[in-house]
């Protein structure tokens, strides 16, 4: 027996208990997770600004197609131009009609055809025509308004698959047309 108990002695096994092995498995679990979620909101940021600058990409592409028409037109529907209206209509020197309108399915249209994409939804498309009459019509008394037409447009916009994501513009502009 004395051989045995020797053998006891020497044979000493080291290493890791099982408690231990799941108290270090379950800190290096919340580590990686706590690592996972920052990395994770670092990344989701720059997502968003890119997704905002790529709405405002397709809003001012918008507007600039409108304000080409606006600067093209002699003449708009001066008969809502008391308040703010949705819709413009724009009649060319050369005499074309073209109606500006939100669509019913939030996308900005010019004679049916979309000026926005489908990751756009507009929430708001108003226009204000100045002066509210025609400046190229004689009034009876023999007067005429002396002012360059100009349109305000207002346009507030989000993205259609993130609705937080949202940008407003507003802009001027005057006709290149203008007659005394």
């Amino acid at each position: 027996m004395p051989i045995l108990s020797l053998l006891n002695k020497h044979k000493r096994v080291e290493g890791f208990t099982v408690v231990e092995m799941l108290v270090a498995t379950a800190v290096f679990a919340i580590v990686i997770v706590t690592v996972m979620q920052l990395l994770i909101m670092f990344l989701r940021g720059p997502l968003q600004q890119i997704r905002k600058k790529q709405l405002e990409e397709q809003v001012t592409y918008a507007t600039s197609e409108i304000a080409r028409y606006i600067r093209e037109g002699k003449s708009f529907n001066y008969t809502a131009a008391t308040a703010y209206t949705d819709f413009l209509t724009v009649t060319t020197v050369t005499g074309e009609t073209h109606i500006i309108e939100l669509s019913t399915n939030g996308n900005i249209t010019i004679d049916t055809n979309l000026l926005t994409g489908n990751n756009v939804k507009i929430t708001n498309l108003q226009f204000y025509i100045y002066p509210n009459a025609d400046p190229t019509v004689i009034q009876a008394d023999g007067s005429s308004v002396n002012n360059q037409p100009a349109v305000m447009m207002v346009i507030d916009a989000q993205r259609a698959d993130d609705p937080k994501i949202t940008t407003h513009f507003q802009t001027l502009t005057t006709s290149r047309y203008y007659a005394r």
